[in-house]
């Protein structure tokens, strides 16, 4: 369970940056800027940003996919994830829910003054985000180095990992 159990968060953390991703974007299409009538979907910055938005949460995903793929044809024939698999999974994951958080506060910062208001729909999706990532299994600071030590040939700190 410790290789595998921040899958079980994370589709709601890309389900809920890639909602206020989409949000961003329609919102971006019908706003103007503030100074004139220039669309802020033709300014470069705001297109970088939905660019860059994207790709973190494109990325998160297939490594995702890439990672539960690899337990499941792990698990086809062993009773057990190995414990250098599980160390690179939770490593995984936690790499995961960094980029998503990566790309969800790149949106939320896009939203502007606007995106602080209680009824904005991106600062809750963005809050969802953030406490979906502080969750144990799928923080960064106790997976990474834990990933670091397996694969420096020393033992990982987390007993369930069982290396």
């Amino acid at each position: 369970m410790q290789g595998v159990g921040g899958f079980v968060l994370l589709p709601v953390l890309l389900g809920a940056a890639r909602a206020a991703a989409n949000e961003y974007v329609e919102r971006t299409r019908q706003r103007k800027t503030t100074v004139g009538t220039r669309s802020q979907a033709e300014l470069p910055g705001v297109q970088d940003r939905v660019a860059h938005v994207e790709a973190l949460l494109d990325t998160a995903q297939l490594v995702a996919r890439r990672s539960w793929c690899d337990a499941m044809d792990s698990l086809e024939s062993h009773p057990a994830i190995p414990g250098a698999l599980g160390a690179r999974l939770r490593r995984d994951s936690a790499f995961c829910a960094r980029l998503v958080t990566q790309a969800v506060d790149l949106v939320f910062a896009g939203t502007g003054g606007a995106g602080l208001q209680e009824a904005d729909p991106i600062q809750r999706m963005w809050r969802d985000v953030h406490a979906g990532a502080a969750q144990f299994g799928l923080q960064w600071d106790v997976s990474g180095p834990a990933y670091g030590r397996v694969r420096l040939g020393l033992p990982s700190g987390m007993p369930g990992l069982g290396v």
